[in-house]
């Protein structure tokens, strides 16, 4: 992705969420993809958009980091697309065509004790090697394990 591409994307999901969740469905309807981005900077002023720089070129900074990626709404697997309130952006580490694959979840205790650690870690292993991929938001606890 672009970086001024990237630069509007995240601008957007600075944004109170029900405001751009309307802004998402519009796409969805005028069946927009990629060129979705053009039409944020004017939905940014028409909406008079405070936009927090600082976040930003954090944002930006993490982006610039190997493996990172950031994926915007037109890019979402179509399963993805079609929750009923589903985030403009989401922050990948790893590899971006296995949100297009079987994945799975595993989530448990913030506070996991040692067995649940280990199960949680044995459960992943065995899930992968049989070929679904493991999705986390990297919560501490199990789902960071």
């Amino acid at each position: 992705m672009e970086l001024e591409d990237a630069r509007l994307w995240l601008s957007l999901a600075q944004q109170p969420y029900p405001i751009i969740n309307d802004f998402l469905k519009q796409i969805i309807d005028l069946k927009i993809d990629t060129e979705s981005s053009l039409l944020i900077p004017q939905w940014l002023k028409n909406n008079q958009a405070k936009i927090n720089n600082s976040q930003l070129d954090t944002s930006l900074l993490w982006l610039e980091q190997p493996g990172h990626e950031l994926l915007c709404f037109p890019q979402y697997p179509e399963n993805l697309r079609a929750i009923k309130d589903p985030p403009a952006i989401l922050f990948l580490a790893g590899k971006t065509e296995l949100l297009f694959k079987p994945q799975l979840a595993i989530v448990g205790s913030r506070k996991p004790t040692h067995a649940g650690r280990e199960n949680a870690i044995y459960f992943a292993r065995f899930l992968a090697k049989a070929g679904l991929t493991l999705i986390s938001g990297l919560a501490t606890g199990v789902d960071g394990l």
